[in-house]
């Protein structure tokens, strides 16, 4: 997607106000109410690995999810600079698959707001459905329309 270019260089910067492993801990705690025992976890709409990378620290594997090439590359390197090894790949949320299952799918920082028709919603829904666990949980932050506005 052309409208992510550019962005990956200065991302980090944009978001250096975010406690990530806070932010990281809010979301593992909404969720442990509604869900089981969490291990597999898809972050889609990644971007630079910023909560990626706290999941791992707790121990979660995590694979992370972009359509911007750019992103990823920093998240790789952000992930293996950190000791890890990351699961990245690259595609667009609305079109997604994963081998596999996993009982978490987090979409953080308003990424779903991006998503301009309803159509492309409902894809990104249906996408999450099919790679969750039964009881699995889709957790996701969005921006209101007053706040959009």
């Amino acid at each position: 997607m052309r409208s992510f270019q550019g962005l990956a260089q200065v991302y980090d910067r944009l978001m250096n106000h975010v406690d990530f492993g806070l932010f990281t801990e809010f979301y593992l705690q909404a969720v442990t109410r509604y869900s089981g025992k969490i291990n597999k976890i898809l972050d889609l709409a990644c971007g630079t690995g910023g909560i990626l990378l706290e999941l791992l620290r707790r121990g979660y594997a995590v694979t992370g999810l972009d359509i911007s090439e750019e992103m990823l590359a920093l998240a790789d390197q952000k992930i293996y600079q950190a000791g890890f090894v990351p699961s990245l790949t690259c595609q667009d949320m609305r079109e997604f698959s994963l081998h596999g299952t996993v009982d978490l799918v987090l979409c953080a920082f308003d990424s779903l707001n991006y998503l301009l028709k309803k159509n492309d919603l409902k894809k990104v829904f249906s996408r999450v459905h099919r790679v969750l666990v039964p009881g699995g949980v889709f957790a996701f932050d969005v921006n209101s329309e007053y706040k959009v506005k």
